[in-house]
C-alpha cells in the first residue's frame, strides 16, 4: 500500500484480487427483524462494512420449511444469517452478493446437520453391534 499522508487506519486497504473472494475483510451482519408473507418469511438485515455504505439484504423463507422437523421456527434468523454469511464469504467485487437470497432445501439441510448433529450411539459394556 502507497503512503498518501494519511494515517494506515485512514487509507484504503488494498484491493487484492477482484475475482477472489474476500478473506480479512471486518464487516458486521445486523439482524433488523421480519416480514410475514403469504407463504414465506423474509428476514432483513444491514451489513456494515468499514470504509463502505451500508448494504441491505434480505433472506426468504418458504413458511412450510420452518415448520418441518427438526426445524423450529426460532431457526429462522440464524439458518437465514448462515446463509447471507455464505453468499457474502463468496463475493467478489466483480460478483458482488445479491441483495435478495432464497433459502433453498440444501442450505435448510446443511443447517439441520450443523444445528441437530445424529446422536452417536453408545454401546453397554461388553455389547457387540
Amino acid at each position: 500500500m502507497q503512503d498518501d499522508g494519511r494515517p494506515p487506519a485512514l487509507q484504503e486497504p488494498p484491493t487484492g484480487n477482484p475475482h477472489m473472494p474476500r478473506k480479512d475483510s471486518h464487516l458486521c451482519i445486523q439482524y433488523r427483524g421480519f416480514s410475514v408473507e403469504e407463504t414465506s418469511r423474509i428476514y432483513a438485515y444491514h451489513v456494515v462494512e468499514q470504509l463502505k455504505e451500508t448494504r441491505h439484504f434480505t433472506v426468504d423463507v418458504q413458511t412450510r420449511a420452518l415448520h418441518s422437523s427438526p426445524l423450529k421456527i426460532q431457526d429462522g434468523p440464524g439458518m437465514c444469517y448462515a446463509r447471507l454469511k455464505q453468499e457474502l464469504d463468496h463475493e467478489t467485487e466483480e460478483f458482488p452478493a445479491e441483495a435478495h437470497l432464497h433459502i433453498t432445501p440444501g442450505d435448510i439441510q446443511e443447517y439441520v446437520e450443523r444445528t441437530y448433529p445424529k446422536p452417536v450411539k453408545k454401546w453397554a459394556t461388553g455389547a457387540r453391534p
